[in-house]
């Protein structure tokens, strides 16, 4: 019976462990609320458990959560989703809640709930306590449900409301109504049709002038893409687009236009007609999709078409998402002669602290500005101010009324596209258009800014009025010796934590020198001179030290320019991306805590259980002289070993308290192997080892971690005088590699002519604890674990290591490791290697 009630009750604990991991499973591990799936499941069998009530589907989805990720960072946006999910549960807390994706949220309503009182608590609570600002919620609202259909249809329906007023600025709540399905039906037909359609030739090409804003002649058109279906009769791209930017069937799009576009201008070019560039838009997913671009450009020059009658042209969200990856490839188009457009400019404020860091050379303003003109015509002409200035070309589209053109004429903008001039043509409409009007090419008018050209001031007085209404830091300072701070905004009082410009001012010397981290200043100017002196510019990363003595990470997006009464400027925006950075910290930390304290436990404890074997032996034989000094010396054994695995867990104290300390200065490495050499040269001696050392440096002044770098030279070392018999020889040293401007490789090499490795142990030299079969090891007791300490460093410091050895021949160890150039003045003699880790 006892055991029976043993059995029930092991049963019992089992059952309640796997009720909480399914507990577990339920919730989102984020947001604390139900899971996507756990949601539909409970929300189902609550609403047929409660056949005499009716429930609504509340949904809620935010406006800028994409842009919120590349301006803050994944850590901070995680934390904005925990906030919008304890403000939900905090109003309706007995309520179904649960995360539909990514920013989605939904909650399960009893159909006489006070919708207004939820929304209007969420939305003051997102506004004024959100730990991410500028962050809009939309609310959708399907109710009553329909109860016999499936939970998942009636969530849908809330989140088709919400994308019923998605770009509507002020209207941030809808009701689901029937006629929001006719859309999703219409998709189904689209879906069903778009490969045929390619087939057959269903997609046209229009062609819609562009047309110089001074002059009246002709500068360019844009390719436009119509569809032409059987049944459905015309298409506009609006009702199509989107649905294949979402599936990626965009992409065979892009390449069956293109193709389209080569093959007019290359009919024309063969009748000596008249060409002009023609604009064909690119998708994310053309740069995203590996290869594609590739085959675009084989389109292009399987025609033979002159790049510069191409002109690339992407939206402003395009930078939204994999921003670096983006524009990488953008500029290797640009860079192969190709005009590059971004298409919505000011659709979306997020991309105006990164503008200047793009690869682009006209800017298209979007057409709701130009729809507006009245109420929008300063912004208008800043926004014209600051593309010149930066050097960009800009277009307005859209333009339907001469007084449009009057005011955009007025202001300066370079050339026109709209009704105003002409519709979109057919090909056979716009070859005609061509003919009766005079042209004027693009090219010859593009001209780039450079640090040769001088701008007037106003220009810092534009971005200055941007600047405030953007989540980051915007700064402008004088590229002369001091650096002084001309103008910045709020949010980079916020950053540094300074409560006005004046302690701003005062606490950084109002000097850019003072606001970047001592340490980091260096290496930050001169990234930031061979950005401007290879025209390449681009974020620059570095650490600031607060008002408040916090440590910072910041991104930097910079421009330099020269003014008419200033001189040289650089205007600046910067982002706060500490969250982000230590949390990659923190989890390479733990990562190196598990491997090697997992490790070096578990192989200390059977060496304590024979400590602790050892004394009740002895204890038993107290009066056995000769048993009891083999145990005496067998303890003492274990102690010596015992203590060398004690003193390898000193050597990695950091790593094992979970705290990775890289601690790079500047370092004269060349007298590093010289004290080196000293402090091993007795040892060797002793062993009459024929001991010696060089150096093939072309510049010994390098950054480097070193007390990481001595435990792994000192370990590779004391292995090597260990493994090498009376008479032999060992030798050691440094060898220097370019590998750019900044950096550069250093190998520390060290081969003797030792026992050698055996070809069974090679492969396991670097686990812990383990030591091969030979005759050294027989005779020195030794930890094991030398040189899984040593790879543990080097692969810590991104370094690799390599060994080439032959039992009785000898060894060759090969650690190689990246280091940043110093500057001899900033070297402490003293501190070079070896000198500190005695100290």
């Amino acid at each position: 019976m006892d055991n029976l009630n043993e059995q029930l009750e092991y049963l019992k604990k089992e059952l309640r462990n796997s009720r909480k991991i399914i507990n577990e499973l339920k919730h989102d591990e984020l947001t604390l609320v139900y899971t996507r799936q756990a949601f539909l499941h409970y929300a189902q069998e609550f609403v047929r458990h409660f056949s005499n009530k009716d429930f609504g589907i509340l949904a809620i989805d935010f406006v800028n959560f994409k842009s919120a990720n590349t301006l803050y960072g994944e850590a901070k946006c995680n934390e904005f989703l925990s906030f919008v999910s304890s403000k939900i549960t905090e109003i309706v807390k007995d309520l179904l809640i649960g995360r539909f994706g990514g920013d989605q949220f939904v909650i399960l309503c009893p159909n006489d709930i006070d919708y207004d009182k939820i929304i209007n608590f969420i939305e003051k609570a997102v506004l004024f306590e959100a730990p991410i600002p500028t962050q809009t919620p939309k609310f959708g609202i399907y109710c009553p449900i329909e109860r016999n259909d499936l939970m998942v249809r009636c969530c849908d329906r809330a989140f088709l409301a919400i994308n019923e007023i998605k770009g509507i600025y002020g209207k941030n709540v809808a009701y689901y109504d029937s006629s929001m399905q006719n859309p999703i039906l219409d998709e189904m037909k689209i879906l069903e049709s778009m490969e045929n359609a390619l087939i057959d030739n269903q997609f046209k090409v229009y062609y819609q002038p562009k047309h110089d804003t001074v002059t009246g002649d002709i500068s360019g058109a844009e390719a436009l893409v119509r569809w032409i279906h059987p049944e459905y009769g015309f298409m506009s791209p609006g009702q199509f687009i989107p649905l294949f930017e979402r599936n990626g069937f965009i992409t065979k799009l892009d390449t069956y236009i293109l193709e389209k576009v080569c093959k007019d201008l290359l009919k024309w070019k063969k009748q000596n007609a008249p060409v002009v560039p023609i604009s064909v838009n690119i998708s994310r997913r053309d740069y995203l999709e590996p290869g594609r671009i590739d085959k675009q450009l084989a389109v292009i020059e399987r025609h033979g078409i002159d790049h510069n009658l191409i002109h690339m042209e992407v939206t402003e969200s395009m930078y939204s998402e994999n921003t670096d990856l983006i524009i990488e490839k953008v500029r290797n188009t640009q860079d192969n002669g190709f005009v590059i457009e971004m298409d919505d400019f000011g659709a979306g404020y997020s991309t105006l602290g990164l503008l200047s860091t793009f690869p682009l050379d006209v800017i298209k303003l979007d057409i709701s500005f130009v729809r507006n003109i009245a109420v929008n015509q300063i912004v208008i002409e800043n926004m014209i101010k600051m593309a010149h200035k930066l050097g960009f070309l800009t277009i307005a589209e859209g333009v339907e009324t001469e007084e449009q053109y009057k005011v955009l004429k007025g202001l300066g903008c370079d050339m026109i596209q709209g009704y105003y001039f002409s519709k979109p043509l057919p090909k056979e409409d716009f070859e005609k258009y061509l003919k009766n009007h005079a042209i004027s090419i693009v090219e010859k008018r593009i001209k780039k800014a450079t640090s040769q050209e001088h701008i007037s001031e106003d220009m810092l007085l534009i971005a200055n009025d941007f600047a405030e209404g953007l989540p980051g830091g915007f700064f402008s300072y004088h590229a002369d010796d001091d650096l002084s701070v001309v103008s910045l905004n709020k949010e980079l009082m916020t950053i540094f934590e300074c409560d006005s410009q004046d302690e701003f001012r005062q606490f950084t010397g109002n000097s850019f020198k003072g606001m970047v981290h001592p340490d980091d200043l260096e290496s930050v100017l001169e990234e930031i001179d061979s950005q401007i002196e290879n025209s390449h510019l681009d974020y620059v990363e570095y650490r600031i030290i607060t008002k408040k003595g916090n440590i910072k990470y910041i991104q930097n997006y910079g421009r330099f320019l020269n003014t008419d009464n200033y001189g040289g400027i650089f205007y600046v925006f910067i982002y706060d991306i500490t969250a982000d950075k230590l949390q990659k910290e923190a989890k390479t930390a733990s990562e190196s805590k598990n491997i090697f304290i997992s490790n070096l436990l578990h192989d200390i404890s059977p060496i304590i259980k024979q400590i602790v074997s050892n004394t009740e032996e002895i204890s038993q034989c107290y009066n056995q002289k000769e048993n009891l000094t083999k145990l005496i010396k067998k303890q003492k054994q274990c102690q010596e070993q015992l203590l060398c695995y004690i003193n390898n867990l000193g050597q990695l104290s950091d790593i094992s308290s979970g705290v990775v300390s890289l601690n790079e200065v500047p370092t004269y490495i060349a007298k590093g192997m010289e004290i080196t050499y000293n402090v091993f040269k007795s040892k060797a001696e002793e062993k009459n080892i024929k001991f010696e050392f060089y150096t093939d440096l072309f510049n010994p002044y390098v950054y480097q971690d070193v007390r990481h770098t001595s435990n792994v030279v000192f370990n590779i070392i004391q292995n090597s005088i260990k493994y090498t018999n009376e008479g032999g020889s060992i030798k050691f040293g440094l060898v220097q590699e370019p590998k750019d401007d900044k950096e550069c490789y250093v190998n520390f090499i060290c081969e003797d002519t030792g026992v050698g490795i055996s070809e069974e142990y090679l492969p396991h030299i670097f686990e812990p604890f383990t030591r091969d079969n030979n005759e050294i090891n027989d005779k020195i007791l030794s930890s094991g674990s030398g040189m899984h300490i040593v790879e543990g460093l080097v692969k810590l410091k991104g370094g690799t290591i390599t060994i080439d050895s032959k039992p009785g021949k000898g060894t060759k160890i090969v650690v190689s490791q990246i280091h940043r150039f110093a500057d001899k003045e900033s070297i402490d003699k003293d501190s070079a290697l070896l000198t500190n880790t005695i100290n």
